[in-house]
């Protein structure tokens, strides 16, 4: 398997985790849902101007835990379906549009 020198994503074998430094994903669908995760967990959707400077690491994480269970029942038939678009970097993704998932709210620890 082919690494990159400077990867914007990679598995971290110490935690274990998944670590990600640099990625841009623009799918209409994802964008859209990110602006329901201004406060850290999913509300009513914020304008753009609201969403500057938000961390969405916890929608970030949410979203792959989401779409790794999704994509492993659907035994990876997804797989072909991730392909970026023209101009698109290394550390884009890119996926065809779709409605995005509904996600249960966690209760409060």
């Amino acid at each position: 398997m082919k690494q990159q020198t400077d990867p914007g994503a990679y598995y971290d074998s110490d935690t274990p985790a998944i670590v990600i430094r640099s990625l841009a994903v623009n799918d209409p669908a994802v964008v859209a849902e990110s602006r329901r995760w201004s406060a850290g967990q999913r509300g009513a959707a914020v304008g753009e101007q609201d969403m500057v400077g938000v961390d969405l690491s916890t929608f970030v994480s949410q979203a792959l835990v989401v779409g790794a269970h999704a994509t492993g029942t659907a035994g990876g038939v997804q797989a072909g379906h991730l392909q970026p678009r023209n101009g698109s970097s290394p550390t884009s993704v890119h996926a065809p549009p779709s409605r995005p998932p509904r996600l249960r709210r966690r209760s409060p620890r």
